[in-house]
Formats: structure tokens, sequence, C-alpha cells
């Protein structure tokens, strides 16, 4: 069995990790949100606010405005996601799916 990619505190997932993660997520809701997370590379908390700025994705792009970040600290120019076939295929069925649980509850989903 090879060894976990870990990179800082983040633990990277290798395809078939992911794949039984997307398993045990079991509804098809779910299953849309995780791929739409994968597919954009979006923060959660990003895509908790796509989920409410349908505006935001532009065909192939989607574009995170710089009044999207909200941390004090710091500041990030907005910036442009480009999105594979299936990248959009995803992210119009993320659009109909229920809004982002929070993150801890979203987290608890993830380790059920």
């Amino acid at each position: 069995m090879p060894k976990p990619i870990i990179k800082g505190v983040v633990r990277v997932l290798r395809p078939t990790k992911y794949e039984l993660l997307w398993k045990g997520a079991r509804s098809q809701e779910n299953q849309t949100r995780l791929d739409a997370l994968l597919l954009t590379g979006l923060r959660y908390v990003e895509a908790q606010r796509l989920q409410q700025n349908e505006e935001w994705l532009d065909g192939r792009f989607i574009h995170i405005p710089e009044y999207a970040q909200k941390k004090v600290k710091r500041q990030q120019r907005g910036r442009w996601i480009r999105l594979s076939d299936k990248g959009r295929t995803i992210v119009r069925y993320f659009f109909k799916t229920k809004p982002l649980p929070s993150w801890s509850g979203w987290s608890h989903n993830l380790e059920r």
C-alpha cells in the first residue's frame, strides 16, 4: 500500500481513495457536490458563495470577484477558473443541488 501524500496539514487523495470517498457519499447530490469541489478547485466558502451567485459562471470560466474574499487580513485579487468539459457539466448540476451545508456539517457527512 503506497504511503499517503501529506502537504503541510493537508492529505492529498489518490484517485482510488477519491473513488472510495465518492462511492461512500451515496446520494447523487453529495457526489455532485464532491465532484464540483474537485473539478473547480474552489475553497469551500467560495463554492458556497458560487451557489448563491450563478452569474459568476461565464461559459467555460468561473469569475470569483475580489469582494468575494471575506478575510480581513488577506486581500486576494479576483480570479478566473477555467473549467474542463466535465467541470462545466458538473457545475450546472451543482447549481441545482441544495445549498452546501456548513463546513462542520459537510465534514461530518464525509466522515459518515
